[in-house]
């Protein structure tokens, strides 16, 4: 199509003009079908970039796991089983001074139990189902310190008796 340059803009040739008024829109536009195609080219863009980001990650983790573990806890250990009907046992008997480390698992599926806190030592420990999780105490002072789940439902003792 040849169109002439006039001061107002292009101006297709004589009879030009009233095919395109009789010309039907198309019956799917076209500018969706463009979206789809550069939707698709960026999410393979930022799938590109994702697993490029992700590579060092990847190497970082490898790395940390063979670094070495941490010194394992020293002291006196004492298992305390979370339960369905709670601690077990319930209350533990520990001298002044003593180094121990709690030794709790849970095995009960009670979100209730999901959590360990030791409100006089402000600690809060997550207790994943059938994971041992070990706390390293050394009580200084002599007296009952609490401990309880998340929500404080369900408590037991710790009995710090002098040396």
């Amino acid at each position: 199509m040849v169109c002439l340059l006039t001061t107002s803009g292009l101006t297709p040739p004589r009879g030009l003009a009233k095919e395109r008024l009789r010309m039907k829109p198309p019956t799917k536009p076209r500018s969706i079908s463009a979206l789809v195609v550069l939707a698709v080219a960026s999410a393979l863009t930022v799938g590109e970039a994702c697993n490029k980001s992700s590579e060092p990650s990847a190497q970082a983790a490898t790395a940390t796991t063979n670094a070495p573990a941490a010194p394992a806890a020293n002291g006196r250990r004492i298992e305390i089983t979370a339960t369905s009907e709670g601690y077990t046992p319930s209350s533990v008997d520990v001298k002044k001074g003593e180094e121990v480390v709690l030794r709790f698992t849970r095995t009960t599926k009670s979100e209730c139990l999901a959590e360990l806190v030791i409100p006089d030592l402000k600690i809060k420990k997550d207790l994943p189902l059938n994971t041992p999780v070990e706390i390293p105490l050394k009580l200084d002072k002599e007296g009952k310190v609490v401990f309880q789940c998340g929500m404080a439902m369900v408590k037991g003792t710790i009995n710090v008796s002098g040396s």
